[in-house]
């Protein structure tokens, strides 16, 4: 089983992204997620220490609303990717 969201798998079907969810995946096993465009902001910090290794920091937020409208219903709320997390890395 894989879940993606509040949509959980089991066994095959498809995964489709358009800005109306009305719209594709035609199968009793096509699941319609998101808008397949995004764009956001990426920062990043880091801090090298004996020469040879690093610590960074990295966060991403997402500035497009990926929530999909379903025919002329548009739901409330949004839909944005967010991440946070840790680099180790080893210079050469």
């Amino acid at each position: 089983m894989v879940i993606v969201g509040d949509i959980a798998f089991e066994g095959s079907g498809d995964l489709f992204f358009k800005n109306d969810g009305f719209e594709g995946g035609k199968g009793a096993n096509s699941y319609s997620y998101a808008k397949p465009w995004d764009f956001g902001l990426n920062f990043k910090a880091g801090y090298t220490f004996m020469k040879h290794y690093g610590l960074n920091l990295v966060f991403q937020h997402g500035l497009a609303n990926l929530q999909q409208k379903f025919g002329d219903y548009k739901p409330d709320g949004s839909l944005r990717n967010k991440s946070f997390g840790i680099e180790l890395n080893y210079n050469f």
